[in-house]
């Protein structure tokens, strides 16, 4: 499969001088899902918005259907994004507006679109995650479930085709944490590539796939029954 995200020598440091990142290469193939893990303050966040181009990196660099995302100017950011689905673990719903406005907001931020193909879309996408129906509540009336869904409805409703999830699951029940795995994998099997931070052994063990294990600043890459590879070779 080709490579859609090519990560090569990207470092990530902090003033004054505080080393997350160092000398990281990692790929994930188009239509792939891979888990990422580590320790807690390892850096998976700090990873996840160096893909999303939220950070830049110190040094190194990341192409995304290759192209260098590090080379963007800061005006191309937003088209870039518009390929992207970003899952966090609180779905910052906005609370003055419907579930169907808060799925709507990525086409609203995109733009291009008529009101009827967005509500078509929203539609699409509630349906999609188990809310058909449900647009036009309040968000102070779901339960922790339903408003990850409506997250990830959001994320979805644009067509992307890669999903950064940055532990999506950490705030649910284990049996609400499988039901969003699920959500995953349909995701996955329409050919969207994921990477899902998360921490819950338990859930990564229900569903083996490729790991980008974050250790010592560096990935090193687990595959489903074969022995660790280092994902990145550098300095200590």
């Amino acid at each position: 499969m080709p490579e859609l995200v090519q990560l090569t020598a990207v470092s990530k440091r902090y003033p004054p001088g505080e080393r997350v990142l160092d000398q990281v290469c990692a790929q994930l193939d188009e239509g792939e899902f891979v888990w990422l893990t580590g320790p807690s303050g390892s850096g998976k966040s700090t990873l996840l918005r160096l893909i999303a181009g939220i950070e830049r990196p110190s040094h190194g660099q990341l192409h995304v259907n290759g192209r260098d995302i590090t080379a963007l100017p800061p005006q191309d950011m937003p088209f870039y994004r518009r390929h992207l689905g970003l899952i966090f673990q609180d779905p910052m719903l906005l609370m003055d507006r419907s579930v169907a406005a808060n799925v709507q907001l990525s086409l609203d931020i995109r733009g291009g679109l008529n009101p009827a193909d967005k509500a078509r879309r929203v539609a699409s996408a509630l349906r999609r995650v188990g809310l058909e129906g449900r647009g036009e509540s309040h968000p102070a009336h779901l339960s922790g479930g339903e408003a990850a869904r409506v997250a990830i409805a959001r994320a979805l409703v644009a067509g992307p085709r890669l999903v950064l999830a940055d532990e999506p699951t950490g705030n649910l029940d284990p049996a609400l944490a499988r039901d969003i795995l699920d959500l995953f994998r349909q995701i996955n099997a329409r050919g969207v590539s994921l990477i899902v931070a998360s921490h819950d052994e338990s859930l990564i063990a229900t569903h083996p796939a490729r790991r980008w294990v974050i250790r010592e600043r560096r990935i090193v890459v687990e595959r489903p029954g074969a022995p660790e590879q280092p994902g990145a070779v550098g300095p200590p």
